[in-house]
């Protein structure tokens, strides 16, 4: 499979935060991507028996999986949703370590690699870049995860912003139109807030794998994609 190519992606959410994030990918996508959205319950239970009983009966087969649970159950049946879809890589992202604990993802990460599966945990989503190797994952990272952009300048004042890359939430469209027409030296402090004011996906919780609360590195992440631009700008 090369880079642009059609894919076919399996959405599972079971809330406004899935919600929100589906009905954007959904906008902001390549037109020869297929992206279905299936809801799950948010009442499963901690231990699944028999997982086929929570399978939405139309779910068709897919090559990616993007997981987007407000419970840890939803995470433990990605195996067999995969066996069950045929998905060759499964997106999992830690926006709430409450829906996916560090615990969930070491059990399910053995059992994807077992099935010889592309995974990711990216924390929070928007960190995601495209540079993993694992190219369904590259596929979809090129499109949406850590942004970036391209800010136009006219007497040191922001006069228009393109998105190359877009946040998995759409913060990054927010974002940079809320920018327009502000100095540059007040523009990533600015963008930093307007992510948490947006409001951003990700939760005041720190992750696992750091001590920094989550909606932080988010706000961070936009401050740092709007001050690379600029950088680049200057340079012109």
């Amino acid at each position: 499979m090369k880079l642009n190519s059609d894919i076919s992606i399996n959405i599972l959410i079971q809330g406004s935060y899935g919600n929100r994030i589906a009905e954007n990918l959904k906008k902001n996508s390549p037109s020869n991507w297929k992206i279905t959205v299936y809801q799950f319950s948010k009442d499963m239970p901690k231990i699944i028996e028999n997982p086929e009983s929570f399978f939405p009966k139309n779910i068709v087969n897919c090559d990616v999986i993007i997981s987007l649970g407000e419970n840890p159950a939803l995470a433990t049946i990605l195996p067999d949703l995969v066996r069950l879809t045929g998905a060759k890589a499964v997106i999992a992202p830690v926006d709430n370590p409450l829906w996916l604990p560090q615990g969930v993802i070491t059990q399910i990460s053995k059992e994807l690699k077992e099935l010889n599966v592309q995974y990711t945990f990216p924390t929070p989503f928007c960190s995601m870049d495209p540079n993993t190797g694992l190219l369904l994952i590259d596929e979809f990272a090129a499109q949406f995860g850590r942004p970036e952009l391209q800010i136009e300048l006219r007497n040191d004042t922001i006069k228009e912003v393109r998105i190359l890359r877009g946040s998995p939430c759409g913060s990054a469209h927010y974002m940079s139109e809320s920018i327009l027409g502000l100095k540059k030296n007040q523009a990533d402090k600015r963008a930093g807030l307007l992510i948490q004011i947006f409001p951003c996906l990700a939760s005041r919780s720190s992750s696992s794998i750091g001590k920094k609360p989550l909606i932080h590195i988010a706000a961070n992440i936009a401050m740092a994609a709007v001050l690379k631009s600029l950088s680049k700008n200057k340079q012109e």
